[in-house]
């Protein structure tokens, strides 16, 4: 044998616990989940509707979306996303100081 008589992944069996607390738990965040799901769609759609009465080309609501994107990355840069871990790097970036290849990379000297 070339690993042993001795089970490959050891399992120490857990005493069995009542499923009610654990699945009425889970049933209530599931339900809460789900209506902050709902909400999340419908002010989506209310966002959408806004865009369509704006009185610009279409062409223009990237732009305007990107703008809003870019005052809530001024705020708090977190949001948005892995690239912006310290704050100083998202603003050499937004500053045009940085370049967008080398800013998010381990090691990277922050000013």
């Amino acid at each position: 044998m070339l690993l042993g008589a001795a089970p490959l992944f050891p399992f120490v069996a857990a005493p069995v616990q009542a499923w009610w607390p654990t699945g009425g738990l889970a049933l209530g965040m599931g339900v809460l989940v789900g209506l902050e799901a709902a909400l999340l769609s419908a002010l989506l759609y209310r966002v959408e509707d806004a865009f369509h009465r704006l009185p610009v080309h279409w062409m223009w609501w990237p732009a305007l979306g990107g703008i809003v994107v870019g005052i809530g990355g001024s705020i708090d840069a977190r949001v948005l996303g892995v690239l912006f871990k310290h704050p100083s790097t998202a603003r050499r970036i937004i500053g045009g100081a940085g370049h967008l290849g080398t800013a998010g990379r381990e090691g990277d000297r922050v000013a």
